[in-house]
């Protein structure tokens, strides 16, 4: 079961019951293809390169007998990405066989896994199994991503690919033949001879966006024509929009909804809504959001199968509706927030959208989101060069309208964020008129207290000065008793000095009288007096 509009995703191979609108460009470009050693497919992006590649043209080189392999680089990531070559590899001829096929090649020494070499073990294999060799058709989309790696692998890769391309045998392989002694490990035998020198039919188609166009000049020393052999792929028509419209809601097989038809009011809405002044055509891209819209919101949920420009509705939000519809299949904000982050932030860089690893993705949001994602078709999940998976937005035509939804959002957030700083202005502000009122409270009391101070300290301080004044009078009382009491005792020390003379010429005279009682009296006196007045000075 599937519906009959892609939306957003490209048409896949099995969808070309339903491919319409690009008879023309199906069959010129095949007709190109298969006379030409490579082309270039370019277009402006939302013009349905993808959809051209899958549904159109590779169906038509299975039917001519042409294996044919699809593949996409992806955006190279430091941590997770192989290197070029590994990569095309893995996603060609090893994607079903992890290891590579085990055929004569191996008998050479200087045998290795280049381009030329894988695709020549694909021709021996089916050789030596009887079967015919089948032309191969290296189809590379969206080839722009090219020059996202390094420097060195992008050498390396344009090199393998010019030798893949425009090398019959490497000479590696050649000296090999010619001194099988030392450089094989075992002879070939006739048939694997005759498979060695068998041409290896090789074409390569890179699809690339026209803006991304000059990135290709880089390439032309190793590959010279690859901007000289081309094909445009052109915006539709409105009779080739009508045709995409009208034919697959007749179509008549395993489909989520029954036939249904538009009239004609409803065609011309839907041309209307997709038209543009800036540019010619009908984007395809844009087409085939607005018929799933269609399918799934009117023709399946209204089981409406007659449809009318009436119940269209208003067809420019579909585009607006799609990002926010997607997101809102999320249980919840905070997934919902995590998931915009993840595509807002990290699926578009610079305005274009880029691949980015699943680990990387899950440690932004969980499985059953990213899961949910891919379902709506707003993600897309592509197997990537390290046996895992990368998801990226699922078209360019969403860059834009998740970019204005970001733009907004940013806006809303600005105007809360704005909003929060007003709110707490406010309660600072109330806050700091609450501390002067307080402040001013506490102005008034500490002036009464000062004046309080004030007043008590004048009365402490006359009271200290009366005390000070008591002190100072004692002082000088204390002072006149000690000098009063010095007197005297200096009067009473000459008083004894007085009585010291006298008491020493009566010693005299008694010495001269040779009164020796007397004199030792009168020595004894005149000593205790002589104390007397050492102690009083």
């Amino acid at each position: 079961m599937k519906y009959r509009y892609p939306g957003i995703s490209s048409f896949e191979t099995t969808d070309e019951d339903i491919f319409f609108g690009r008879e023309n460009d199906r069959r010129q470009l095949t007709n190109a293809v298969t006379v030409k050693k490579s082309l270039l497919l370019y277009a402006r992006s939302g013009m349905g390169k993808s959809s051209l590649l899958k549904a159109a043209l590779i169906p038509e080189l299975l039917n001519k007998g042409y294996l044919p392999y699809y593949v996409r680089l992806g955006v190279y990531q430091e941590t997770h990405s192989l290197p070029l070559t590994q990569t095309l590899l893995r996603r060609t001829v090893l994607k079903d066989n992890k290891e590579p096929l085990n055929t004569w090649l191996q008998k050479f020494t200087t045998h290795n896994y280049s381009l030329w070499a894988s695709f020549k073990a694909i021709q021996a294999a089916a050789l030596a199994n009887g079967n015919p060799q089948q032309p191969i058709v290296l189809i590379i989309d969206q080839f722009e991503e090219l020059f996202s790696y390094p420097p060195n692998q992008i050498t390396e890769f344009k090199q393998q690919l010019a030798e893949l391309l425009y090398t019959a045998i490497p000479q590696n392989y050649l000296d090999a033949l010619e001194d099988s002694d030392f450089l094989m490990t075992s002879p070939l035998t006739s048939t694997e001879t005759d498979a060695f020198y068998t041409p290896l039919q090789v074409k390569v188609v890179f699809s690339i966006r026209s803006d991304q166009m000059s990135l290709l000049n880089e390439l032309t020393d190793y590959l010279p024509t690859i901007l000289k052999e081309f094909y445009e792929l052109k915006p539709r028509t409105e009779q080739q929009a009508l045709e995409a419209i009208t034919a697959p809601a007749q179509e008549k097989g395993e489909f989520y909804t029954p036939t249904f038809v538009y009239q004609e009011d409803a065609q011309k809405k839907i041309l209307k809504a997709l038209s543009s002044q800036k540019q010619k055509g009908i984007d395809t891209a844009q087409l085939q959001i607005v018929l799933q819209y269609i399918e799934k919101d009117i023709v399946e949920a209204k089981q409406d199968y007659d449809l009318t420009a009436e119940d269209l509705g208003d067809l420019n939000k579909v585009y607006e509706n799609y990002y926010y519809n997607s997101l809102a299949k999320l249980p919840n904000v905070t997934e919902k927030e995590k998931a915009r982050r993840l595509i807002e932030d990290k699926l578009i860089v610079e305005g274009r959208r880029i691949s980015y690893d699943e680990q990387l993705c899950l440690q932004q949001v969980n499985t059953t989101t990213l899961t949910t994602l891919v379902e709506t078709r707003l993600l897309r999940r592509e197997p990537n060069s390290t046996d895992g998976f990368s998801y990226e937005l699922s078209h360019d035509t969403l860059v834009k309208p998740v970019l204005d939804a970001k733009k907004l959002y940013d806006e809303e957030q600005e105007k809360l964020r704005q909003a929060e700083e007003l709110r707490i202005s406010k309660i600072e502000k109330a806050k700091r008129e609450r501390q002067i009122r307080v402040l001013s409270v506490a102005f008034v009391i500490a002036i009464l207290a000062v004046i309080g101070a004030v007043y008590f300290g004048f009365d402490a301080q006359k009271q200290k000065e009366k005390a000070l004044e008591a002190e100072e009078e004692a002082i000088i009382a204390r002072y006149k008793a000690e000098k009063a009491q010095k007197e005297a005792q200096k009067a009473l020390a000459d008083f004894y000095e007085g009585e010291v003379k006298k008491l020493e010429d009566l010693k005299s005279i008694m010495e001269s009288d040779g009164k020796t009682k007397a004199v030792a009296q009168y020595t004894i006196q005149i000593d205790s007096l002589q104390n007397l007045i050492k102690k009083l000075k």
